[in-house]
């Protein structure tokens, strides 16, 4: 999941913010955006690339669901 997704579970659960705070600022930079990477060209794969709006659509709106960051999401849309 992303960190807006794990930040609003933790919320629902009745996690102090000051704790999700400190939860969330202790993870590594690098495996949250190979994890990202990694899960964003699957959906890609299944989805059979992004040459089209509707399979950019359905990428972005997946990967959104998951929680993850739209400017991380349109950087890989972009490039792929």
């Amino acid at each position: 999941w992303g960190v807006a997704r794990l930040s609003q579970e933790l919320r629902l659960r009745d996690i102090h913010p000051r704790l999700i705070t400190s939860a969330l600022s202790e993870i590594n930079e690098q495996e949250y955006a190979s994890t990202f990477e990694k899960i964003a060209s699957q959906k890609i794969k299944s989805v059979g690339g992004v040459d089209t709006q509707a399979k950019k659509a359905k990428v972005y709106n997946y990967l959104i669901s998951k929680g993850y960051a739209p400017d991380m999401i349109w950087g890989v849309l972009n490039v792929k």
